[in-house]
């Protein structure tokens, strides 16, 4: 599926409209296309395209603002850091159409009532944005995308004439909440995503700011209207399925690899092994050495997509309060006598997990579901050290 992408991306760069003075027929029409999610996690929130289609000038072209170049300069690197470069490529619409339906994800069209001279503004536009020189901008995922850019240029030609409905929102809800409503809980994304951003997207979203997701886009889109010369008018004219879809649901997972059923098997074995220390008033190091060292790595990360790159929505994550950098540094102290340290220390941690647990009930910041079963054998574990280093004199 993924080579599938690759291939449908690689062979756009190949279709493109070369022409740069091309004058619209009266038969033209521009119109938005939302694509239905799909099975791979960069599909799941759905895609926005723009189509031109001139029947008289015989082209019939798709602007993407979604495509991105593998080969580009130091790719892997930029993505991490937040700097990674989208484009605009433009292709022929059967290959959008043939790729849709062999994925059977559906797709819906939006005709916009533009008068000639507006199509024609459009189209000029997307031409010029489309260029070598001005193809590619600075990609984020939840302010500028492959869905709030065509918006922006409509808004940049008709100005104040384009009118968004607010109430095209029936409630309003944070940036985390609208992708968490296009992902499985239970699953591995849901689980990276929600983990690496911080607390700057829990807070409550604008209509405008909920656009970043495609099918509010659309939803936008069908209330928005136009001042025009007959009055003020709906934006779009027509809208209509063009690609129909049987898929069912994109939440469908297998529960026996989700990350709950995962974590679950392994707190279980955890509690065993702390009920079993108990018991016998010892330590098992090896399972210590692999939650300090585990929990200060994932905390190092976090706290390098924080501070060390351009991913702002990665601001303020307070999941570090369970992934805690400076465990791989407690590491070397456990082997060490200081138990009035070591108490302390772990005291901090158990104190750091309530406080995550109160930020999470004041929806301060959500966190990922599938990660309750760790934070229970965090909070037993860290509990039973507690004790331990309060009673024993020397770390057995």
């Amino acid at each position: 599926m993924r080579f599938f992408y690759i291939l449908f991306i690689f062979l756009s760069f190949f279709n493109t409209v070369v022409a740069q003075d091309i004058t619209l027929s009266t038969e033209a029409e521009i119109s938005i296309l939302t694509g239905g999610p799909g099975d791979n996690l960069y599909t799941k929130f759905g895609h926005t395209a723009v189509r031109v289609n001139d029947p008289v000038n015989g082209f019939d072209v798709v602007f993407n603002y979604g495509s991105f170049d593998f080969d580009q300069p130091n790719f892997y690197l930029n993505f991490a850091k937040g700097r990674l470069l989208y484009k605009l490529s433009n292709y022929r619409y059967e290959f959008l159409e043939r790729a849709y339906k062999r994925d059977n994800q559906s797709v819906q069209e939006q005709w916009l009532a533009l008068n000639q001279d507006q199509k024609q503004q459009f189209f000029d536009k997307l031409l010029i944005n489309a260029k070598p020189q001005n193809s590619s901008y600075l990609y984020d995922y939840f302010y500028d995308n492959c869905a709030t850019r065509p918006r922006d240029v409509l808004q940049s030609i008709l100005g104040d004439n384009l009118k968004f409905d607010e109430s095209y929102v029936a409630k309003l809800r944070t940036i985390r909440q609208l992708y968490l409503d296009e992902l499985p809980v239970n699953d591995w994304g849901n689980l990276g995503i929600t983990t690496a951003l911080g607390s700057v997207i829990d807070s409550e979203a604008t209509p405008m700011e909920h656009m970043y997701i495609p099918q509010y886009l659309n939803k936008a889109f069908e209330k928005a209207t136009l001042k025009s010369e007959n009055g003020t008018i709906p934006i779009i004219k027509k809208s209509a399925t063009i690609i129909d879809s049987t898929r069912k649901s994109s939440f469908e997972i297998d529960f026996f690899w989700s990350p709950f059923f995962i974590f679950s098997l392994l707190t279980i074995l955890g509690i065993y092994i702390t009920y079993r220390d108990k018991k016998r008033g010892k330590r098992t190091k090896l399972l210590d050495w692999l939650i300090f060292s585990l929990t200060g790595l994932i905390g190092i990360g976090l706290l390098l997509l924080w501070f060390a790159t351009d991913h702002t929505s990665s601001d303020n994550n307070f999941n570090i309060l369970w992934a805690f950098a400076p465990n791989i540094i407690f590491l070397f102290y456990l082997k060490k006598n200081d138990l009035k340290w070591n108490k302390r220390y772990v005291s901090f941690l158990i104190g750091a997990l309530i406080l995550m647990l109160i930020l999470w009930v004041f929806s301060f910041q959500l966190f990922a579901i599938s990660l309750t079963p760790i934070l229970v054998l965090l909070l037993i574990r860290y509990w039973y050290l507690y004790q331990y280093f309060s009673t024993n004199a020397t770390t057995k």
